[in-house]
């Protein structure tokens, strides 16, 4: 997401090209003189397709895969250098980055018949790090050494492009800008007055971020949503990698663009060798359960300024409702109060279009608050433990875990104080106070169940907290890690269990008084209630 698009001072446009959709995102007002390097831009990229194309029957990259071995051709200045930057990213990659990787690509995305028509495929050619050409930079020529390994420079292309693309726009006086490529592979020019970069969205599912792409530098992604699983290993010609999702900056396009699909096929200790001799070349990788990051770029972004101490989850069904009036007031105060605070929306499988409803509110307000991640919808009702710890397991880097029920009983102004009070190596347990039984108004059957709880669970389990069931609740992620895989209740007993389990490894719990007001339109009755009540005399929280 570029957060700048709608800045009156950035010109759009957008054009198609190399199967997919570039975009220029120009600084300055809209003249005839921006149209005209717009439309030689567009005129650029088409040539720069016509030479590189895999796909295309007399590109350069054709015509160098039909030549026979010894033959000698001419090519253009653009194919010569792109696969001059393509030798060097295989270099500083370790290998995981080829240029003559055509057959499996074709085979793995079940294009062979597109270019088949015009080129050899054979696909018994086994992986050798045999060289397949000769280069002659200053005559533009190359020489075919062994026949067999098909050249694709689509691993590297956009990024080549737009990198000739910026080069372009500066030399027609434009030196402000943001250019992407699919939404995959962006190019920072300068940034708009004020601004240190672009801002632009990194990460998977919900676990994402923003970060700041500064001038003359490159991000590209590779990954689930782009390649799929076309991603291939050059020398064991494996598609599966740990990885769902890789981030690379670098100082060019080609470069990012390359490395963005090598560091799939990446350890982390090869990873951080590579950052290290290539500096400032930087990743940040994703997987369902993890991420990764290493270069200076993270190092710097992650740093104490930019790092979050709190991710509060909000988990809910049915609340289209309640939610829109709850979760601005949470922003805002989370907002003002200075805290390193993300929020994870979980919809635990409501019903109809519940789900659509909550994810487009969510997307909506995260373009004024940044810290809220992309909502997570839970395809299945799991109840409220299940959806609590799905948006628990999204923060695995982060401190201190929290969530606060939907429907704002426990008020935003409470949540950012309590919040401002703890620590990460304590339990946090919200209880309603009861010195004001205005701050307390709850009908008069929760209020029988809830003393009949607390007598029970005194009596069950020596716990001396006078309300296990209010809805905010935080803790550190240390212990939760360890105690993740015996947490199974998703019900009422949920937090019940939260608390047994923080007291049997020996956290430090601690309660804070909170005001508190029942809210219409729950989904909890007191027949679930009466459940949670069978499950405690029977023992079997």
């Amino acid at each position: 997401m570029n957060k700048h698009t709608d800045n009156p001072n950035v010109q759009s446009y957008t054009c198609e090209a190399m199967a997919g959709e570039f975009a220029f995102h120009l600084l300055g007002e809209r003249t005839q003189l921006m149209d005209s390097a717009v439309g030689e831009a567009e005129e650029l990229l088409a040539k720069i397709e016509d030479r590189l194309s895999l796909y295309v029957e007399y590109s350069d990259t054709c015509r160098i895969n039909r030549a026979k071995i010894g033959e000698t051709i001419l090519v253009s200045e653009e194919a010569i250098e792109c696969l001059l930057q393509a030798f060097d990213a295989s270099g500083r990659l370790n290998g995981k980055f080829h240029p003559f990787m055509g057959v499996a690509a074709l085979t793995s995305k079940e294009q062979k018949q597109e270019v088949g028509r015009f080129l050899n495929l054979d696909e018994d050619v086994a992986f050798s790090e045999e060289p397949v050409i000769s280069m002659d930079p200053e005559g533009n020529a190359i020489q075919k050494l062994r026949e067999g390994p098909i050249l694709d420079l689509g691993g590297i292309g956009k990024g080549f492009a737009l990198d000739l693309l910026a080069a372009h726009f500066r030399e027609w006086d434009f030196h402000g800008g943001l250019l992407d490529s699919a939404g995959s592979t962006f190019v920072a020019m300068d940034a708009p007055e004020g601004e240190s970069g672009w801002n632009l969205e990194i990460g998977y599912g919900s676990s994402t971020r923003f970060i700041t792409l500064a001038p003359n530098n490159a991000l590209a992604s590779s990954g689930e949503l782009f390649q799929g699983t076309h991603v291939i290993d050059p020398i064991s010609a494996k598609t599966k990698s740990p990885w769902l999702r890789s981030y690379a900056i670098a100082e060019n396009g080609a470069l990012a663009d390359a490395a963005s699909t090598a560091s799939l096929l990446l350890d982390e200790q090869s990873l951080a060798t590579i950052s290290e001799a290539n500096e400032p070349l930087s990743f940040a990788l994703y997987s369902k359960t993890k991420s990764f990051s290493i270069g200076s770029f993270f190092a710097t972004a992650d740093s104490s300024e930019n790092r979050v101490d709190t991710h509060l989850v909000v988990p809910c069904y049915r609340e289209s409702k309640r939610l829109p009036i709850f979760l601005p007031e949470l922003c805002q105060a989370i907002g003002d109060s200075g805290l390193r605070v993300n929020i994870q929306v979980v919809d635990d499988g409501s019903p109809g279009d519940e789900p659509e409803i909550l994810e487009k509110f969510v997307t909506e307000l995260r373009d004024t608050f940044p810290f809220v991640n992309q909502p997570l919808l839970l395809e299945n009702n799991q109840g409220k433990g299940g959806a609590i710890r799905a948006g628990w397991d999204c923060g695995e880097d982060i401190d201190q875990l929290a969530f606060v029920d939907a429907d704002g009983a426990v008020s935003a102004t409470e949540v950012v104080r309590v919040l401002k009070e703890a620590d990460s190596e304590t339990v946090y347990l919200a209880v309603r106070s009861s010195d004001d039984s205005r701050n307390a108004e709850r009908v008069l059957s929760r209020k029988i169940v809830a003393r009949v709880f607390n007598w029970l669970i005194r009596a069950r389990y020596d716990i001396h907290v006078t309300d296990t069931q209010c809805g905010f609740k935080v803790i550190p992620n240390s212990f939760y890690r360890s105690a993740r895989e015996k947490l199974v209740q998703c019900g009422y007993a949920f937090d019940l269990e939260l608390i047994l389990s923080a007291q049997k490894n020996g956290c430090q719990i601690k309660t804070i008084p909170v005001e508190w007001k029942e809210i219409s339109g729950g989904t909890t009755n007191l027949k679930d209630g009466l459940t949670f009540l069978k499950q405690l005399i029977k023992h079997s929280v």
